[in-house]
């Protein structure tokens, strides 16, 4: 099971990480953070970014988006011959961002972000797209009317067939996937979520998205759900097969 681990106070380390291209590596981390150790995030972060943190009117929220991007570049520099505040990106044509960098190594890795009430999820590949998810399991929303007006019919079907009590879990981990997987493509929510939906393994465990009415993928999307904290439900996508998840602490 992987937990949020507290945001680190500088200085961070400067081990060195490696990740091979049989490997997903996950990090898991919890954005409530000291001052100081947020004023050490902003100082990190490139001015698009502060642009972007400076915009959110949200105290909270602001400050879990500082912590969330300086976790990124905290992880990444370890995967990277360069401090966190050193690491440039840029967009690709879908607007997902990648490392910009002149050494091999660095311009290997493949990364994705996602974060939700004060926690936040990094997945690190190598030459491998991948996307991550992570929602906190809500109790007091209407996930049947939701799943009425996002999901397939076979989806809404496994909601309405769930425990009471398993509902809203159901629903989470059905988005999750879903948004893995976009996020692995780069095209976040720009198609009807409802002409494509998860197939899940016998195990519940892995799955992937089957798409009505459209041709397949050159490229195919394996996902595998995450094992979290209780309360919470993530999914990692990546390209391609036989990668496995490591959990890193």
């Amino acid at each position: 099971m992987l937990t949020f681990r507290p945001l680190e106070k500088p200085p961070w380390p400067t081990d060195k990480a490696n990740v091979d291209e049989s490997a997903i590596h996950i990090w898991g981390v919890s954005l409530e953070a000291e001052a100081d150790t947020i004023e050490q995030c902003w100082h990190c972060l490139s001015p698009e970014e502060s642009m972007r943190a400076a915009r959110i009117t949200s105290e909270q929220q602001r400050r879990h988006f500082v912590a969330a991007h300086g976790a990124l570049r905290m992880v990444l520099s370890r995967y990277c011959d360069c401090g966190p505040e050193d690491l440039s990106f840029q967009k690709m044509a879908s607007g997902k961002p990648m490392l910009q960098g002149t050494d091999e190594r660095t311009n290997m890795i493949r990364f994705n972000l996602s974060h939700s009430h004060g926690r936040a999820l990094i997945a690190v590949s190598k030459e491998r797209e991948v996307g991550v998810d992570l929602e906190k399991v809500l109790i007091d929303r209407d996930v049947t009317a939701l799943a009425a007006r996002f999901f397939a019919p076979q989806e809404q079907v496994a909601i309405g067939r769930a425990a009471p009590t398993a509902k809203h879990v159901t629903f989470s981990r059905i988005w999750v996937a879903k948004e893995a997987v976009l996020k692995a493509r780069g095209s976040g929510l720009t198609f009807p979520l409802d002409r494509h939906r998860i197939e899940l393994s016998c195990g519940g465990t892995t799955g992937h998205l089957v798409s009505e009415g459209n041709p397949p993928e050159n490229t195919p999307l394996a996902i595998q759900f995450l094992s979290l904290e209780a309360g919470w439900v993530g999914a990692v996508a990546a390209e391609g097969s036989g990668w496995k998840v490591t959990l890193c602490t």
